[in-house]
């Protein structure tokens, strides 16, 4: 096959364009060329999407692969252009576009976010979702339901994750000691391995498939106890650096990290209280049904750790400082005693 993928050098998109090479399919990249040193022996076409597609002009593809579209305007224009020389669209979207969860197990059938201003084009935490939302729109209006498929992928996790959420756990259990545990051992997690991802976006596009999917393990699957359990076993058999000793998790009662203003996400990535974590307990069944295969969590969290070490371990985008850890540590040791 011959596919465009629209981005191509970040995360997501990274990890689709090596599983398609890797396929034997011919893929093109379309960025601005930024990042010349990934994926250097694919061809590519700069331009700009804000304005700057002409290059697209005159050439044909069997599918598209959007990784990077955020506003609607803009996927609209690549679509109009793409329809007549692409047969399919494939969006990579989010499950943020839910607006509204109903309770667990929720499928792609849960109501979606509505942008207040429609013209709007500010990205934030309100807006990101409903964008993304009237991207797929837009990507269904120009290449219609048959040849327009929309995956949407919850936390997406692994090598090159620029928002290091997944791995700040990987990263903190492997540098051992009193590791603070929010809430609860059994409070399930959800995610997406972006090898998973891009395996199963490569597979959609080969059959030709249509439709809608949440990509992501299935729910329940793996609770906030077992991420920790099993990190602390990779790290023990694991060649990467020298470990402070083994880890030992503290659960911490919620409550008293709120009244702490420690937030879920940004502090504690990766976790949602109980209550509030019915978007980590979405359906994954229609794409389980249509091709979607999830790694095993040693896998995950070893390929995790073993590129964080790559890389030299650097500080780190999300997660609890060590002070900060530290400090609320020995408050929780204090209030309980």
């Amino acid at each position: 096959m011959r596919l465009l993928i629209l981005g191509g050098t970040e995360f997501v998109g990274r990890h689709i364009a090596q599983t398609a090479s890797a396929a034997g399919h011919t893929v093109t990249l379309f960025n601005r060329g930024s990042k010349p040193e990934v994926l250097p022996d694919l061809p590519r076409i700069i331009g700009d999407r804000d304005g700057g597609l002409t290059g697209l002009e005159g050439e044909t593809f069997d599918a598209v692969i959007d990784v990077n579209g955020y506003l609607p305007r803009l996927v609209r224009d690549a679509a109009m252009l793409l329809a007549p020389r692409a047969g399919r669209y494939l969006f990579i979207s989010t499950i943020s576009v839910y607006s509204e969860v109903p309770g667990p197990h929720a499928d792609e059938d849960a109501p979606v976010g509505v942008l207040d201003d429609e013209a709007t084009e500010s990205i934030d935490g309100g807006t990101y979702g409903p964008l993304k939302a009237a991207c797929e729109t837009a990507v269904r209006d120009v290449f219609g339901a048959e040849r327009a498929t929309i995956v949407r992928p919850g936390l997406v996790v692994g090598r090159f994750d620029p928002t290091d959420r997944f791995t700040y756990w990987v990263r903190r259990v492997w540098r051992g000691g009193e590791v603070l545990a929010p809430d609860r051992p059994d409070a399930p997690l959800q995610w997406i391995d972006v090898r998973d991802l891009a395996r199963f976006a490569v597979h959609l596009v080969e059959r030709d498939v249509a439709g809608v999917f949440n990509a992501v393990r299935p729910p329940d699957a793996v609770t906030m106890g077992e991420l920790l359990a099993t990190a602390e076993e990779v790290a023990g058999r694991s060649t990467v650096g020298t470990r402070n000793g083994t880890s030992t998790p503290t659960w911490v009662d919620w409550q008293f990290l709120a009244e702490r203003e420690v937030r879920p996400w940004a502090d504690l990535p990766a976790w949602l209280p109980s209550g509030s974590n019915d978007l980590m307990r979405l359906s994954s069944a229609r794409a389980v049904a249509a091709g979607l295969e999830t790694s095993a969590l040693d896998d995950t969290v070893a390929d995790v750790l073993a590129w964080d070490g790559e890389r030299g371990m650097p500080t780190l985008k999300a997660g609890l400082t060590a002070e900060r850890e530290a400090e609320l540590l020995a408050a929780w040791r204090q209030a309980r005693a």
